[in-house]
């Protein structure tokens, strides 16, 4: 537990050092959002704060007479949300935006709310699935909104800004509480690090691995000096409670990610150099010697957790989940159980495919693996597209984002995640409109050319009163009539 503590206390005087030193990095993106964005993502953090982390349950509510502060939080977060999406589509926004797997999301939730009456809780499917239909609308909104202001990563940033709080506020919880956030393990630690606020330890896994890729990236991106410390202090943090937490996928993503990132992004190269040159140095010291020391045991012992090799060979009882669920699966095959239904069931999936088959049926199986596949396929093509190259800023931040997708990817495997209104949706689904936005830039070229025109001087003179908007549209209007007389 010494070394526990050790860990921890170093993770905190690194964070509060680095931030104090560069505390205006993580802002800078947020605050420097044009007006126009502004409010979109206020609405995107809402909807992450809305989740009701922050607050205790009574239980787990199943009846709208048994809502509690949670429950309150997330009702409260959802309808601004709701508000503000149909507020942009009265001002003409998002429409055209439902197509692809933003599209393919919304039929998926829609259905949810369709078939809720088929669950054992009908109230609360219905409010998850309705969770995740105004999540859609507002990415699509959001589409038109932070095109227009040029700010596409700005939901992204917004993600990793609340990432980072909850993986600062799990050291301080693992110091100033740690009957509450160390849980007992057989393991190299004696415990595993669960949040504070209350977070289990997979979700903690998949988060640190997150803000440790982000930090990783954006250490090594040629920046101020303040910028890389701060982002050093990211990713020690990030790193120690990932450490901590010892989920075991989401270590496999971080390290899966760390490779890719060392093979495309020319700053990592150098890691992938030092470990080469440790491979072969322990490959060295076992020719000579014929040992490589104990540090292969250290490491099996800690990712064993303290399991045995029975758990190990059913991944900690979830293959015997899986089978269940399938024969569960195969009694409601079409429509399912209704949305949110398999927890009511007593089954817990630790599989986003079994869970979508058992709570939605084939029909909305389909739905859901085609926006998940479209997206993620949508950022193979982007990698391919670049011929596997990063030498602008914007691809490494590209490639940052890969990153963070093959954690959420192998997620999906081992958890269930991408399923409802979740951190990992919130993620995925901000970087569904960041490709959308740069998408429809790249359908209208042409268009913003000819808008960009200049104009006669008197007409230019009458254009300062209008909006930004309405300037666009007579600019091309009058540079049509132009093509026209011509």
């Amino acid at each position: 537990m010494q070394l526990v503590q050790t860990i921890l206390y170093v993770a905190l005087i690194t964070g509060i050092v680095t931030f104090a030193f560069g505390f205006r990095v993580p802002f800078r993106g947020i605050l420097s959002v044009p007006p126009g964005g502004r409010m979109m993502a206020f609405t995107w953090l809402v909807l992450y704060f809305g989740m009701g982390l922050w607050f205790g349950r009574l239980g787990k509510p199943t009846t709208l007479a048994e809502v509690d502060q949670s429950a309150v939080v997330q009702i409260l977060s959802i309808a601004f949300a709701f508000l503000v999406a149909m507020f942009g589509f009265m001002k003409g926004y998002g429409l055209s935006n439902l197509k692809g797997p933003l599209l393919l999301l919304f039929v998926y939730a829609l259905l949810g709310v369709l078939t809720a009456p088929l669950s054992p809780v009908p109230t609360l499917s219905a409010f998850k699935a309705g969770s995740l239909v105004v999540v859609a609308l507002v990415a699509a909104v959001a589409v038109d909104v932070m095109g227009k202001v040029d700010a596409k990563r700005v939901l992204l940033n917004s993600a990793y800004l609340y990432l980072g709080l909850l993986t600062f506020l799990a050291v301080l919880g693992g110091i100033l509480f740690p009957e509450i956030t160390h849980r007992p393990n057989k393991g190299i630690f004696g415990m595993m690090l669960v949040g504070w606020p209350a977070l289990n330890s997979n979700s903690l896994s998949f988060i640190s691995a997150t803000i440790s890729i982000v930090g990783l990236r954006r250490f090594f991106e040629p920046s101020p000096l303040t910028c890389r410390v701060f982002y050093l202090g990211v990713l020690v943090v990030a790193f120690s409670v990932l450490l901590l937490a010892q989920g075991r996928t989401s270590i496999i993503g971080f390290f899966l990610a760390v490779l890719l990132l060392s093979s495309i992004v020319p700053g990592i190269r150098l890691v992938r150099r030092w470990l080469v040159i440790w491979i072969a140095v322990v490959f060295s010291i076992y020719l000579l010697t014929g040992e490589i020391g104990d540090w292969l045991k250290v490491l099996e012992t800690y990712l064993r957790r303290g399991s045995d090799d029975e758990s190990l060979k059913t991944l900690s009882g979830r293959t015997e989940v899986w089978s269940a669920g399938w024969q569960i699966f195969l009694q409601s095959p079409v429509f399912g159980y209704g949305f949110y239904a398999a927890e009511k069931l007593g089954i817990a999936a630790h599989n986003a495919y079994i869970l979508v088959l058992i709570n939605n049926g084939l029909v909305g199986f389909v739905f859901w693996v085609s926006y998940m596949y479209w997206g993620m396929l949508g950022a193979l093509r982007d990698l391919i597209s670049a011929k596997w190259r990063c030498d602008t800023e914007e691809q490494r931040f590209r490639a940052e984002t890969y990153g963070v997708l093959i954690v959420l990817f192998l997620r999906t495997i081992t958890g269930s995640d991408l399923t409802t209104h979740h951190y990992s949706t919130m993620i995925f689904v901000a970087w569904l409109v960041y490709r959308a936005i740069d998408r429809k830039r790249e359908d209208s070229p042409r268009d913003e050319e000819k808008a960009d025109e200049k104009l006669p001087e008197s007409v230019e003179n009458g254009l300062h009163i209008l909006s930004h908007r309405r300037k666009y549209n007579i600019k091309k209007r009058v540079n049509n009539m132009r093509g026209k007389k011509a």
